[in-house]
């Protein structure tokens, strides 16, 4: 026998009446909501369906509709979860002694598998720092067709340090030539805005670093070289 619940309901019970009936007032809002507090501890066995009105809610209808909709979305973070998995898959077929033409079928494949992406950021959480080539090379063909500004300094970032070491890291000036792309995608939608969304100190750090890529003994026999140049003139 619930004894704690007939006592709690019965003294919720006498409170609304007193309050009702002892001051000789209407029964008024205090009242209900000691009613309402009275019922609570029999609320339990109403749960299945509760009627007021014409309005029928069914609680553990709307449960299985929250379930529902619950198993959905981990369905969706599943298949989000395996769509940047498949395009790390895909940039692990970067191969630094493939000849050009290999290189640029392999970023229009990369280019076409991030339109699809729900984010591009995974790609660029420790980019600055990176030393693996077919992720940078996957990065930046995700950057050039989905730029993002957040990105930029970490790719400024990575850029510098490959100009400051003789070898570029024995990176391909084709990989350099990609993360020059996107840079380029980035200044060139910063120009179309009305308002400019790099900071002054951004652009100097864009032109400072581009700068010295252009004067790097492997980029001065390439394209490369005269790429950066272009993008400085932008600024």
């Amino acid at each position: 026998m619930p004894y704690s619940k007939i006592i709690f309901s019965f003294i919720a019970i006498l409170a609304a009446t007193f309050h009702t009936f002892e001051w000789g007032v209407k029964f008024d809002a205090i009242g209900m909501s000691l009613l309402l507090l009275a019922a609570i501890p029999w609320a339990s066995s109403w749960l299945e369906s509760i009627k007021v009105g014409n309005f029928e809610a069914k609680f553990r209808e709307l449960q299985e509709a929250v379930d529902a909709t619950q198993k959905e979305l981990d369905q969706l973070k599943s298949t989000y979860r395996e769509m940047e998995q498949d395009f790390m898959k895909t940039c692990n077929e970067f191969d630094p002694d493939a000849p050009a033409t290999e290189l640029n079928k392999l970023a229009s494949k990369l280019k076409a598998k991030a339109k699809g992406l729900t984010s591009i950021d995974f790609l660029f959480s420790n980019l600055a720092n990176s030393s693996n080539q077919a992720e940078v090379f996957g990065a930046a063909c995700a950057l050039h067709v989905r730029p993002q500004f957040h990105a930029i300094d970490g790719v400024i970032n990575l850029l510098d340090a490959l100009s400051k070491t003789a070898t570029l890291r024995d990176f391909r000036l084709k990989t350099i030539y990609r993360l020059l792309m996107a840079v380029d995608e980035i200044v060139k939608l910063d120009t179309r805005n009305d308002e400019s969304l790099l900071t002054d100190e951004q652009r100097k750090g864009i032109a400072r670093v581009l700068a010295q890529l252009q004067s790097h003994p492997r980029c001065l026999a390439d394209d490369t070289s005269q790429y950066a140049a272009k993008i400085i003139a932008k600024l």
